[in-house]
């Protein structure tokens, strides 16, 4: 791992690209946190052409950085007085196998207190959820094919992760299985991620008749009932930020992700047969609780189908289970006005859009917009601003197909570790 990205080579002339090239090989490592490349004379002769040439010897010192670390976060909110709370635990280990390999894994809780008119339940918080992501780093790029120059001039990285979340309310039980391939490198201020495959498995469980019935009243049951997203994914971020000079600096991300086109060609290509939208429809609703099913009477589930049947196209499907397809693009743009080192002001616009096409009626719920949290508009919860003073009292988490999200802040320190933000 050490000699992979070494540019300098014994007995070779000294050129200054290459101290840099190895320079950054380590720097992209992220397992040390010192690094220092220097050369001192050993000894000088003349030639027999009378021309002087020096030896220089090479001394590459490497701090290591913390080899394990974790973190912890704790998160509270409030919205027209309904209070939430969340906490996350973060671990890294910097060199999992002895190769440089960096393993983060990420596990989170969070409590949430819905719209008191449709609790059904004598705890205060009306849904919970929890998740777990770990994420694997190859300090190479894994691949079938010869990629020893590109290597060298960029030194991409292959990363592997996977994931589980759990939520539970009153309309549903929702169960997501995640896990992506892909590669990210970085030049000079461009990062690049580029996702190969990305798979989603969604399944929902404890589905109450209401939300159901809301589902197809809505003509969004495919895509919010069991499904699969399978797509790929590309992003490119800017940031031309300097950590040892306190100026102004740009951060900007844009991100392109398509899914569901493959599966479609391959099911043209080979004839697949479509499912019907009733069918489909049916075969859900007879595999709900006993105390769901008998509320419908069969003439009134076929009445459904037949309708269903008649006004909806009929889709693909994975082994029986209905694909999203899609595209989707967002932008983020930042800029941070630094007033001096306690102070700074930031800009931000984020503008997104998802387009369902094809093989979806709608867009997946996992994949559509949402304001609020976070890393959002703070004053809100995750997922509940929106659109304008629409209110459901059935849907209570507020998605989209498009999203435009504007804010300015200004942060300050306050004491010891406490920052602030308005």
């Amino acid at each position: 791992v050490l000699t992979r990205g070494l540019r300098i080579n014994s007995d070779s002339l000294y050129k200054l690209n290459l101290v840099k090239s190895s320079f950054k090989y380590y720097s992209s490592l992220a397992n040390f946190r010192l690094i220092n490349i220097d050369f001192t004379e050993s000894e000088r002769f003349t030639d027999t052409a009378s021309y002087q040439i020096r030896y220089l010897d090479t001394h590459i010192k490497l701090t290591p950085s913390t080899p394990q670390s974790f973190t912890v976060e704790l998160e509270g909110n409030t919205t027209s007085g309904k209070y939430g709370m969340a906490s996350n635990f973060y671990y890294q280990n910097l060199n999992i196998f002895g190769g440089a390999e960096i393993l983060n894994v990420k596990f989170k809780v969070e409590l949430n207190n819905q719209d008191a008119t449709i609790s059904n339940s004598d705890n205060y918080f009306s849904e919970t959820e929890y998740g777990i992501t770990a994420s694997l780093h190859f300090p190479n790029l894994i691949s079938p094919f010869n990629t020893r120059d590109l290597y060298l001039r960029v030194f991409p990285k292959t990363s592997f992760s996977i994931g589980y979340n759990f939520r539970n309310n009153i309309n549903y039980r929702k169960n997501i299985f995640s896990t992506t391939f892909g590669y990210d490198w970085r030049t000079k201020n461009l990062t690049h991620q580029f996702d190969l495959l990305e798979f989603n498995s969604v399944n929902l469980t404890n589905i109450s008749l209401e939300y159901l019935s809301d589902l197809v009243n809505t003509n969004q049951f495919k895509e919010k009932y069991d499904h699969v997203i399978i797509g790929s994914s590309y992003s490119l971020t800017y940031n031309n930020q300097d950590i040892k000079k306190k100026r102004d600096f740009i951060y900007l991300r844009s991100k392109l992700e398509i899914a569901g086109n493959i599966l479609t060609q391959l099911n043209k290509s080979t004839n697949a047969d479509k499912l019907g939208a009733g069918e489909y429809f049916r075969s859900v609703y007879y595999s709900l609780d006993t105390n769901i099913s008998p509320v419908l009477k069969e003439e009134s589930v076929n009445a459904q189908v037949e309708e269903l049947n008649s006004t909806r196209p009929g889709f693909y499907t994975l082994n029986s289970i209905p694909y999203a397809q899609f595209a989707k693009v967002e932008l983020d743009f930042r800029y941070y006005q630094i007033l001096n080192s306690n102070n700074q002001i930031v800009y931000r616009i984020n503008p997104g859009l998802i387009i369902p096409y094809g093989n979806s009626y709608y867009s997946p719920q996992e994949k559509q917009f949402f304001l609020g949290g976070a890393s959002s508009m703070r004053a809100w919860q995750s997922r509940t601003l929106g659109p304008g003073t629409f209110k459901d009292s059935l849907q209570v988490y507020q998605y989209g197909d498009i999203k435009l999200e504007m804010n300015l802040e200004y942060r300050f320190h306050m004491f010891w570790m406490i920052e602030g933000a308005v």
